[in-house]
């Protein structure tokens, strides 16, 4: 298994060759099944391993919906396997990743991309041979900034000192919004993501834990760092006046896991209060689905509410979760041309595709990081607004769109999916679904 540097390197593995990460030492099985997995566990870890305690109930673990939560796990890859072998479900606690950045949130900086995910087949299917990789996205000044102009991360300053990848938000001016709507009843939409930067949008009625620009106080914006304030930036200047939360369950280095992602969403389904739209604007890869998160997302579904996803930002069409699961609106991105941005995520799983490149919307204010200026250009100077790319930020323009129709039409969530993005005779792209404007 590959070393990580940075904050990840105790809390998150990967699996040889698989492309998708895990909490080590953690396993999730069915609560059903605690007493034969704990079994299982006790043989092999051995002496000294995980230790025997009496249980009456599952709830003695750490539990979410289904599921009951194994820790300190010597060999978890193996440790899962074991379990399926014996006819006992168990998977990994997933660990999903920010989409803010086209690079697939901070996957240049593990194993993935050494992996043989690269030489498999998806990069032979017809996608790769249309049209859209002559088009003026290449020509543009996105690809002309300094992070796109370094071909190694691991060359950036803040990568030198920090163990990750640099941030790809940069400095921009102010973005228009729209004007205010009065509506009794407005959406309520709940965002899943970093937290929220004090003071940048309005209309939050929740707004989560406080996030802030340089957690680990070395001079360099954490790399997704304001990625929950860009997303509720971005639906308060379409729609201002719905009642937007923020919840904190990713970290500004961009890791979060299923658990905590699921307890939340579960949270939120357990809750009287009304709510409207879900917005994930992270993911990630599985061998085996994730079953937390599938159970949490079918019960938002039937309470009401839909749940929007990033596809991802990875260029391919493996399916990532929770993009792909049933009841998930999933979103890929588009260029300002119209034409699907090179990386975004694609696939019969992509519902609906929308502007996800140079997007601007609310940032940090008064944060100038460590980097050096370049041909005259702070790119971490920040006061309030910022550009980003990624299918992150496309997500939450759908979401914007449905809250939208909502309030224009007076129908509920899922009505508005039917006719806006599900209905027939929509404008529709190959392989990333119906074009949302």
């Amino acid at each position: 298994m590959a070393r990580l540097s940075g904050p990840w390197q105790t809390r998150v593995s990967f699996a040889p060759g698989g492309g998708f990460g895990y909490r080590p030492g953690e396993v999730l099985v069915r609560r059903d099944d605690f007493k034969e997995a704990e079994a299982v566990l006790i043989d092999l870890a051995g002496q000294g391993g995980l230790a025997r305690q009496e249980r009456d109930s599952p709830d003695d673990y750490d539990t979410v919906g289904s599921f009951a939560r194994f820790s300190g796990v010597p060999d978890t890859l193996d440790a899962v396997t074991k379990l399926n072998q014996a006819g006992i479900y168990a998977q990994v606690n997933h660990v999903l990743f920010a989409h803010g950045a086209p690079d697939g949130g901070g996957f240049q900086a593990n194993p993935f991309y050494a992996n043989p995910f690269y030489a498999n087949p998806f990069y032979a299917n017809p996608f790769y041979a249309n049209p859209f990789y002559a088009n003026p996205f290449y020509a543009n000044p996105f690809y002309a900034n300094p992070f796109y102009a370094n071909p190694n991360p691991a060359a950036d300053p803040s990568f030198q000192e920090t163990g990750q990848r640099p941030s790809s938000a940069r400095p921009a001016l102010e973005a228009k919004t729209l004007n205010p709507v009065t509506d009794p009843s407005p959406p309520v939409i709940a965002i899943l993501d970093t937290g929220y930067a004090a003071g940048q949008v309005r209309d939050l009625v929740n707004p989560g834990n406080v996030e802030v620009p340089d957690l680990d106080r070395k001079g360099y914006l954490d790399p997704v760092a304001g990625h929950g304030t860009f997303i509720a930036g971005i639906i308060e200047q379409y729609v201002p006046g719905c009642k937007i939360e923020v919840h904190s369950v990713i970290s500004p280095y961009g890791d979060g896991d299923e658990v905590v992602i699921g307890r939340k969403l579960r949270e939120l389904a357990r809750s009287n209060d009304r709510l409207d739209l879900v917005n994930l604007s992270f993911g990630g890869y599985s061998s085996s689905g994730m079953g937390v998160l599938a159970e949490a997302i079918a019960a938002l579904h039937y309470m009401g509410t839909v749940v929007v996803a990033s596809a991802g930002n990875d260029g391919t069409s493996l399916p990532m979760y929770p993009a792909v699961l049933p009841y998930v609106v999933a979103v890929g991105a588009l260029d300002h041309e119209g034409a699907p941005a090179p990386f975004t995520n694609y696939g019969p799983w992509v519902r609906a595709c929308t502007l996800g490149v140079e997007v601007v919307s609310t940032f940090f204010t008064n944060f100038n990081g460590s980097h050096p200026s370049q041909a005259g250009d702070d790119i971490d100077e920040f006061c309030g607004w910022a550009a980003w790319s990624g299918t992150s930020f496309a997500a939450p323009r759908v979401v914007a769109a449905l809250a939208h129709h909502m309030r224009t039409t007076n129908t509920s969530a899922h009505e508005a999916v039917q006719q806006i993005i599900d209905a027939p005779n929509l404008e529709r792209k190959a392989l990333l679904g119906t074009v949302v404007r």
